[in-house]
């Protein structure tokens, strides 16, 4: 089963009970940590 990014900040907004767009502002700066992270040769670890 796939979730788009649609369907995943509408579950965890839900879940959080916040909004879509707080949700969707917290994912985009998790991805551009990722992002700068990778660039810079770290490891992300989620265990």
């Amino acid at each position: 089963m796939h979730k788009n990014r649609g369907e995943l900040v509408a579950e965890v907004a839900a879940k959080a009970g916040t909004s879509h767009a707080a949700v969707n502002s917290i994912l985009n700066a998790l991805f551009e940590v990722f992002e700068t992270s990778l660039a810079q040769g770290e490891k992300i670890v989620i265990p």
